[in-house]
Order: structure tokens, then sequence, then C-alpha cells
């Protein structure tokens, strides 16, 4: 009972952190979205560390994938492209100073096992959450629309909740097994569907939403939100993990409340391209 009341209570903190950072103003958002995605980057080099005793050069690596996020957001918001520079020059700096740091041949750790797993996460975390900064602008005054950023947010937690029941209460074909043994077709199926439903239902709700707008997120959110799920937890089982950190008691780290957004933003961020 303590276990579901810290995981509850966690949770309801967490909602209500995101939603006020998103509708307060878009400073709010550009502040609070940089930070997460910074801290997941930080906890994605803290599993390298201790998992392989690999030390990535930590200042130019955090400064290259905080500074691609929030460049992006200050792009539209400040009309200012100064940190999308800085974040090219620590890119550059991140891959000189490997340049000047020895291999330990006693572990048989070269430079190429600490640039590796950096670009990686710069990319796999970073880049989505510089592209998601983008999306409350993507209209064609490129005035800041929370709605555009926020449904996604709301599409992915309604998904979760309900692919999650879903699954409990019907679940007896899984999905894939190898990579997350819990999740069936039956919690995808009938969570995507509920999803789709919710969605449809709670567009009207939000003025400058289309219910065609809102069916199209909630279908992106089922389908690669669940990949990016599936993603997250093949990284885990591969580093032999239950979960990314302890940041969020009862929920784990960072990385495994954003692991769906990670694929939803950049297909997203697409569609909103291509309509618009």
């Amino acid at each position: 009972m303590n276990d579901l009341l810290t995981r509850v209570l966690t949770g309801a903190i967490f909602v209500i952190i995101i939603t006020a950072a998103v509708f307060f103003n878009e400073i709010s958002f550009g502040v609070v979205f940089s930070a997460i995605a910074v801290l997941t980057l930080v906890e994605f080099e803290k599993i390298i560390k201790d998992k392989y005793n690999i030390r990535i050069a930590y200042i130019p690596y955090v400064i290259c994938g905080g500074c691609l996020v929030f460049g992006s957001f200050a792009h539209y918001c400040f009309n200012s492209d100064i940190f999308l520079y800085a974040s090219i020059l620590a890119f550059l700096i991140l891959c000189i100073t490997e340049i000047y740091r020895p291999n330990n041949d006693a572990e048989s750790i070269t430079a190429y096992h600490r640039i590796t797993p950096a670009l990686f996460g710069i990319a796999y975390i970073c880049l989505p959450f510089a592209l998601f900064m983008t999306i409350p602008y993507m209209t064609n005054n490129e005035v800041y629309q929370p709605e555009l950023v926020f449904f996604p947010l709301l599409m992915i937690w309604v998904n979760d909740s309900f692919a999650y029941l879903c699954g409990v209460s019907f679940g007896k074909h899984k999905l894939f097994p190898r990579v997350s043994p819990k999740k069936t077709w039956e919690g995808l199926i009938g969570g995507g569907v509920l999803t789709i439903s919710a969605a449809a239902a709670i567009a009207p709700l939000f003025p400058n939403l289309t219910i065609v707008y809102a069916i199209v997120v909630a279908t992106i959110v089922t389908v690669f939100g669940t990949f990016g799920d599936l993603f997250e937890s093949m990284l885990k089982r591969s580093m032999k993990i239950k979960d990314t950190g302890a940041i969020l008691p009862g929920h784990g780290g960072l990385l495994d409340r954003f692991d769906s957004l990670l694929f939803v933003a950049p297909v997203l961020f697409i569609y909103l391209k291509c309509i618009n």
C-alpha cells in the first residue's frame, strides 16, 4: 500500500508540474523541459559510468545536449540561435577532448567506447526533446500554443493507463516477450482503441485542436509510443537494470517516464511539418 501511495503521489505531482510548466507561459515550458532533457542525459551518463566504467567528457557532453534542446526553443521564443551555435561548438569540443584523453588499456576502454555512448545519448535523448520544443510553434503564425504539446503528453499518459488496464484484465498473448514480458497484444490494441476514443472526446475541450489532429496524435502515441517503450526496455535488459534512475519515487528515472515521448516527438514533428 505504501508503494502504491508513493507511486500515485509522485505521479500526481509530476503531472501537476508538467501541466503548469506548459500552460503558465512559454518561458516556463522551455526552462522545465530543457532541465528535464539535461537531467535525463545525465541519468544516461551515470548508467554508462556505473555499468561499464566509461567516463564521458561530462561538461561538453551536457552543454552540447542542453544547448541543443534549449536552442531549438530559443530559436522561436527569442529569435536567437546562439544556443544552437553553442551546441555545435560543444559537440566539436566533445570530440576534440577525446584526442587528448588516454585510453584505459587495462580495461580496453578507448576513445571509441567513450564517444559512442555520448553521441548516442545526445541523438536518442536530446534530439527528440529539441524537436518537441518546436512543436508549440508549428503553426502558420509561429505563436506559442501550449495545447500542441500538452495534448500529446496527455495522450501518452492516457495510453499508458489504458494499455496497462487492458493488459491486466484481458492480456493473454505476449506482444514482445524477449524485450518486455508483461506487454500483451490485448493491452496494445485495447489501449490504442480507448486512447483514440478518448482523444476524439477530449479534443473539443481544446479550441485550437481539431478532432482529426487529436486522432492522429493518439494513433502516433499508440504506435510509436509503444516502440519507444519497447526500445527503452531493450536497453535496460541489455544493461541488466530495472530502472534508469530513482529521481521519481515509485516510477524510476526520467528516461523511464519519457521513453515514449522520445519516439512520439520526432514523428509528430514530421506530421506537423507536412500539414503546415
